[in-house]
């Protein structure tokens, strides 16, 4: 009384002329993932050879049928995650402003070059009111899906404590406050900084942030700068200065005993301010780009649209097909006359 299955085996055994059959697992990982026959027209037993030649047979069989399985579970896998990413790219490139804004007395010029789909780094501008345009330059910790999760969370928080510092409310958009540009600064960064400290205090996040306040036909530019890259500011006559931070980085601890400058541009003065990919650019052999060369760049030409165009041409040449080492993020202002 044989099973429909030994019938089958049976039967077809009878039908190709085959006396003996020997049937071998196929085993990956420890489980069976099919059998092989090895079938013979001899009346003899099969040897010990034979079925350590069999086994052979069935593990090389057994590891091509586990690689191809695995092979595209991994390529189905990495085709969803890129998917994802890519809906991630497009998502962050959204919080990126379209086109910098304008006022008079001032040119602005920005870059950004992503590492990954998805980036840390992140700059802001938007005009308050009409006389008044904020910028914000952020580099957030680590690099990755995290980091650009966070860098989406510090620049929604930084965008509205600013707009909301600005324009308390019962003011119209259109409404011109006489608000202390230094203190409203202060205001958003604090407020930024205790939100992500407090309520993401576990994720151990932290971005560095310089954020500026400049006003229309004014020489005065406010800035606070909390860990970040000493930006690079050059006046008219060449003389180079660095806005060093004197702040901490924000969001790791609440309450810290924040502090803001005002600093007066002329005409003809230049600032650049970078993220830390600028300086860490890396060549084929691993050098990186560094601030020496930085400003050297910066130093051989005397408008801000030849600065900007000069170090996107230098960081390119320094990393030609290297892989890009970090994300690179760097953005402009120049004081002009009034139009």
């Amino acid at each position: 009384h044989l099973n429909p299955i030994t019938r089958s085996i049976h039967e077809v055994m009878r039908a190709r002329g085959t006396s003996c059959l020997m049937i071998v697992p196929l085993l990956a990982r420890g489980k069976v993932i099919g059998t092989i026959g090895m079938p013979s027209n001899s009346q003899n037993v099969f040897t010990q050879d034979n079925v350590r030649l069999a086994q052979t047979i069935a593990g090389q069989v057994a590891g091509v049928i586990e690689n191809a399985r695995l092979h595209q579970s991994v390529k189905k896998a990495r085709d969803v995650a890129e998917h994802e990413l890519e809906i991630g790219r497009q998502i962050q490139a959204g919080f990126f402003p379209e086109g910098l804004p304008r006022i008079s007395g001032w040119f602005f010029k920005a870059h950004f070059q992503s590492a990954r789909q998805v980036a840390g780094d992140f700059f802001d501008a938007f005009s308050i009111g009409n006389n008044r345009v904020c910028f914000v330059l952020a580099d957030v910790c680590d690099k990755g899906v995290g980091a650009a999760l966070f860098m989406v969370l510090f620049r929604s928080l930084l965008r509205a404590y600013l707009q909301q510092a600005f324009k308390p409310a019962g003011f119209s958009l259109t409404d011109e406050l006489v608000v202390d540009p230094g203190e409203a600064l202060l205001s958003a960064v604090c407020r930024t900084n205790n939100y992500v400290a407090i309520n993401h205090a576990r994720a151990n996040m932290f971005a560095t942030v310089f954020a500026a306040v400049l006003e229309k036909d004014s020489n005065s530019m406010w800035y606070i700068n909390c860990g970040h890259d000493a930006p690079v500011l050059i006046r008219q006559s060449g003389i180079r200065e660095r806005l060093r931070p004197t702040n901490a980085a924000i969001g790791m601890f609440a309450d810290l005993n924040l502090s803001s400058d005002c600093l007066t541009m002329n005409t003809g003065d230049s600032l650049i301010a970078f993220t830390d990919g600028v300086t860490d650019a890396r060549s084929a052999d691993g050098s990186a780009f560094g601030e020496e060369q930085l400003l050297e760049v910066l130093e051989e030409k005397q408008t801000l649209e030849g600065r900007i165009e000069a170090l996107k041409k230098a960081i390119d040449y320094h990393i030609v097909d290297a892989e890009q080492y970090d994300d690179i993020t760097f953005i402009g202002f120049e004081r002009r006359g009034s139009n």
